[in-house]
């Protein structure tokens, strides 16, 4: 951050601040304008995307400017997918024929972009079922007779 003032002497040297909500997750140095995160800053995408602050310039002498200054925080990926429910339950007839769909389970997460993209896998079926990686839903492999 740069501001300049036209004055001479003490009344020409620039003290720089923020204000605004959130601004003390920030530090901004007084004397060169250079803003980094504070020591107790709580910054976390999903619960504050962004800050809308202001940067103040202020003058040896008292007089100041202020410009709006905004900080978009990009996703890290922090958060764990979620199922929506916390036991899936499918049936199965007899008669029911290799590639049925059996049912499907979702999941959720709060991170954006790629962080957030659900890829769906299964252990433990004995290759019984298969689980589609995109779309959660659950296909017989083979018929219930061929166990």
């Amino acid at each position: 951050m740069h501001a300049s003032d036209t004055d001479e002497g003490i009344n020409a040297k620039i003290f720089y601040s923020l204000s605004g909500s959130g601004s003390s997750n920030f530090v901004m140095n007084a004397s060169t304008g250079i803003i980094t995160t504070s020591e107790n800053s709580s910054l976390d995408r999903e619960r504050n995307s962004s800050f809308f602050l202001q940067i103040v310039a202020t003058d040896g002498g008292g007089l100041n400017s202020s410009v709006p200054f905004t900080i978009n925080l990009k996703d890290a990926n922090d958060e764990y997918p979620q199922f929506t429910d916390s036991i899936f339950r499918f049936n199965v007839s007899e008669a029911e024929s290799r590639g049925a769909i059996l049912g499907r389970v979702t999941a959720s997460d709060d991170d954006e972009g790629f962080n957030k993209e659900i890829v769906y896998t299964s252990t433990g079926a004995d290759a019984k079922f298969y689980i589609s990686r995109s779309t959660g839903k659950i296909y017989l492999v083979y018929p219930v007779g061929m166990w």
